[in-house]
């Protein structure tokens, strides 16, 4: 959210995806009927270790670096649990449990009735003593919130010395007369929503982490939770080695559990892997029912999916966690997060999204982009009660659900169903800790597409949905859910500012008298300021040691969305029709990489806008320092992206070149050794001779 932030989320070593993976931690069926094993998960307790900051620290990189440390089809049958209860040809055939509804509705039941009743009553009654003290000790020490009041005290000090200036009537231009005029006004008014709307944004995020709570051991699992875990799978985007790796960590969780694969296309070999690993499969492929235009089975959607599952499974279990499929879990990824429904009020438990592939520089910069929300922000929001809903992974109470009325049918499903949770006055919890580790996009395309996708769905809700939804809420969190859904209009503050760029250089209309050297006196000690912040609150991120640094990745990819985020807005404006498209992931990123340099169109025009302006306004005299800066960092900044891809596709083509010209030039010399050694004397082949090839005489090598 700031300084290039956006969005859009450590147990001891044995707690972890090793060699030897235990098979009694599942449930699976038999036959159709559920069949409940023991519970063998080991209830989190905290210790004085546990809670030291630099053995979490320690217990955080272990933790990730054994994250990906999938086991074995062999060592699963090998663990120390025994083999699976259920023999691995056995065929799946999950039948309908008698009473579960054909369809969901949205009419409340008596099962509705009696978890409010339940939950009403929880709200009267104190929480149980455990939460009690976890939330007695959800406090930052001391001298770490006395240093974060010190850091934005100056912070708002700055701000307050920045906006004297701005404010001050010495900025109002006199384009159009000597007096107040409502074209000055507007051209004032227009570049300081430009400049303010990232101030706003950034001390937004000084105000949330504020509230920031500290690390807490999570209270152990009830047992005898009746818990399903779910990935979706798209053939189209997603491969199937990938799901089969992520479905091997899912079965390794500690607490007892059915694994469901919810297969979009219904494909053959999808359904085959799932009977030979005692996996769920769940299809609603050629249902009409399930296909709808609109509402909870909208079609080509992941609500849609979900919901269509829950319409006949929904009566079967208490608590469903689910991620995507490129996602692998930590073998204690449930055992960290049940616990919290202890508590009847929480709806939900909300984990990182993490982000392993970041060895490609887009998807290093998509992971950085993430930090601050996925750490400070979100860990203050959970103090809140109102962590965020996520739908890469999340851990979700059925019976709350059902309430809500299920997974809306929106583009952005889990911001939507989150807001319905919150307006119900259901309460959540974010654990701030790497259990599941995924892919991020490492192209252009999948990029753009995955934040057009964010910011279409986000800007949509606020403009239909937020404000009643809104005050539903408790006051504070119906106030936070509207300012952070204006962080997509970055976009429009680029499109005005280039506007008032080009109104200067064509027509001389300053929008505010400033000098470069005031602005600097000015804005640069707030500028300089906000980056302290920044880097103080990276102690906070999920994983500390890591996730710290400067960030370069991340901010030149904010910079590069933000024209996206405009065609985002102008798509809600004209209500234009986007269907959900699932991320490409694993092989699947190659192929929509075709088209990555016309991508940048948006980029290309905009830049040559202000190229072409500016030109123009030297010509004709309109050379003020500040806005010739301003007009040449802008169009240098948006052409380099496009610049930048030429450059490595150029590169790429060159080193595809030498590779094929080095290949043909090794056949061409081991036809030639093949030919030379035809012709050697009787006895002699092989004896003695170099085992490359050697050029006949009179031959010359002959490249294809």
């Amino acid at each position: 959210m700031t300084s290039g932030q956006g969005h859009g989320p450590l147990a001891g070593p044995g707690a972890f995806i090793g060699g030897n993976i235990p098979m009694g931690g599942k449930r699976v069926p038999d036959g159709g009927a559920m069949r409940q094993g023991p519970f063998r998960g080991t209830r989190a307790t905290a210790s004085a270790a546990d809670l030291d900051s630099a053995g979490y620290a320690r217990r955080q990189a272990e933790g990730l670096a054994m994250l990906v440390e999938i086991a074995t089809p062999e060592s699963r049958v090998a663990g120390r649990h025994g083999p699976p209860a259920v023999p691995r040809g056995a065929p799946w055939a999950p039948a309908v449990s008698p009473g579960v509804p054909g369809g969901l509705t949205h009419r409340p039941t008596t099962g509705q009735a009696a978890i409010r009743a339940e939950r009403q009553a929880g709200s009267r009654q104190s929480a149980p003593r455990g939460l009690r003290r976890a939330r007695r000790a959800s406090k930052l020490p001391l001298r770490q919130r006395l240093a974060y009041w010190l850091l934005i005290t100056i912070g708002l000090a700055l701000a307050a010395r920045f906006a004297a200036f701005w404010f001050s009537p010495g900025r109002l231009p006199r384009d159009f007369g000597s007096g107040i005029n409502a074209a000055d006004v507007a051209l004032f008014a227009g570049l300081t929503f430009v400049v303010w709307h990232r101030q706003a944004m950034e001390i937004l995020g000084w105000l949330i982490c504020s509230r920031i709570e500290a690390h807490r051991e999570p209270p152990g699992p009830e047992p005898g939770l009746r818990v399903a875990f779910l990935t979706t799978f798209v053939p189209a985007s997603e491969s199937i080695e990938m799901l089969r790796i992520t479905l091997l960590a899912m079965l390794a969780a500690d607490y007892p559990h059915d694994t469901w694969v919810l297969d979009e296309g219904n494909d053959p070999a999808v359904r085959a892997m799932c009977q030979s690993l005692g996996v769920g499969h769940f299809s609603r492929s050629g249902i009409q029912r399930y296909h709808q235009e609109r509402g909870i089975f909208l079609t080509e959607s992941k609500a849609g999916n979900h919901n269509a599952w829950y319409s006949q499974h929904a009566g079967s279990y208490d608590i469903v966690a689910q991620i995507d499929s490129d996602f692998k879990v930590r073998r204690d990824f449930l055992t960290r997060t049940l616990g919290y429904f202890r508590n009847p009020r929480v709806a939900f438990v909300g984990t990182p999204q993490i982000y392993g592939n970041v060895g490609n520089w887009i998807a290093r910069g998509a992971a950085q982009q993430t930090y601050l929300f996925y750490g400070p922000i979100m860990r203050a929001l959970s103090h809140l009660r109102m962590t965020l809903l996520i739908g890469a992974n999340h851990i979700v109470r059925v019976a709350a659900l059902r309430e809500v009325g299920w997974y809306q049918g929106h583009l952005t499903e889990d911001l939507a169903t989150g807001m319905r949770f919150h307006a119900g006055r259901w309460e959540s919890v974010y654990v701030s800790e790497p259990l599941a580790i995924g892919e991020g996009p490492t192209g252009w395309v999948a990029y753009f597409n995955q934040q057009y996708r964010w910011a279409f769905g986000c800007m949509n809700i606020l403009f239909t949905h937020a404000l009643g939804l809104s005050r539903k809420m408790r006051g504070r969190q119906g106030l936070l859910y509207l300012l952070l859904e204006q962080f997509y209009f970055s976009g429009l503050a680029m499109i005005v500012a280039i506007t008032l760029l080009v109104l200067y250089f064509l027509f001389g209309w300053t929008p505010a008298d400033i000098h470069l050297e005031q602005l600097a006196l000015s804005y640069g000690p707030l500028l300089t300021w906000r980056q302290i912040i920044l880097l103080w609150l990276q102690r906070f991120n999920v994983r500390p040691a890591e996730e710290r640094g400067f960030c370069w990745a991340g901010r030149l990819l904010t910079i590069a969305v933000i024209p996206i985020y405009f065609l985002a807005l102008i798509g809600v404006i004209r209500n234009k029709q986007v269907t959900f498209k699932t991320t490409p992931k694993g092989g699947a990123q190659a192929a929509e990489e075709g088209g990555e340099l016309r991508i940048f169109r948006p980029h290309l025009i905009l830049a040559g806008v202000i190229g072409a302006s500016l030109t123009v306004g030297l010509a004709l005299g309109h050379n003020s320092g500040v806005f010739l800066a301003w007009g040449s960092v802008t169009a240098s900044l948006l052409s380099s992206f496009f610049l930048t891809a030429v450059y490595r596709r150029a590169l790429g083509g060159l080193r595809k070149g030498i590779r094929s010209r080095r290949q043909n030039h090794r056949s061409w010399e081991l036809r030639e050794a093949g030919g030379y050694a035809d012709n050697m004397p009787s006895g002699g082949r092989g004896r003695g001779y170099p085992s490359h090839a050697k050029t006949r005489r009179g031959s010359k090598p002959k490249y294809a």
